[in-house]
């Protein structure tokens, strides 16, 4: 199959109970990636949603494994909520890594930053490695790793409805912001 035609088999994305994800004998850096479409922002509106997961990834060799961990997908999330979530999802998973998307520039980014130093929490911002390239190629490597048995998602997943249903759609997706959010992790 060429690229451009190639489709998804929702059979990629193997399924893992918590436990045994915490049995993982190699060190997993979780990542809190973010989509962030909030409400009342520009770039939100019919169909686009923000987006907050939890990944964790493991190195094996050169490969890499990742585990999506947890989703918050919600077309009604504002900032502040956004924001909530996401110091939230640090506190649960242990990590300090937040990846947001670069699409609303530097303003979110500041924002978060101020919000750790009020709540005296460490940060560590990250910047996506594929910030540069289109959507769909973000995508499509991140769809290559699930068809290689590089994804799982773990059972403490609280809303993978929308992940799951994006990844089977690919690459004719009407909304794509839970995918696209777990697609940095590549």
């Amino acid at each position: 199959k060429s690229e451009q035609a190639m489709t998804t088999d929702i059979n990629w994305i193997k399924r893992m109970p918590l436990e045994e994800f915490l049995q993982i004998a190699n060190p997993v850096e979780r990542v809190i990636l973010v989509d962030p479409a909030w409400k009342g922002s520009k770039n939100s509106g019919a169909g686009d949603s923000a987006a907050i997961a939890v990944v964790g990834m493991e190195s094996v060799g050169v490969l890499t494994n990742r585990y999506v961990l947890d989703l918050v997908h919600s077309n009604l999330l504002g900032l502040q909520e956004g924001i909530e979530n996401i110091f939230s999802l640090m506190l649960k998973w242990e990590t300090a890594s937040v990846c947001p998307e670069e699409h609303v520039g530097y303003t979110f980014r500041a924002v978060l930053e101020d919000e750790a130093r009020k709540r005296g929490v460490f940060l560590n911002l990250i910047d996506p490695k594929t910030k540069n390239q289109q959507k769909p190629n973000r995508i499509l490597a991140f769809v290559k790793q699930a068809q290689a048995g590089n994804v799982w998602l773990v059972d403490s997943c609280s809303d993978p409805e929308p992940f799951l249903c994006e990844f089977a759609d690919f690459p004719q997706l009407d909304h794509d912001d839970a995918l696209d959010a777990i697609s940095y992790s590549c």
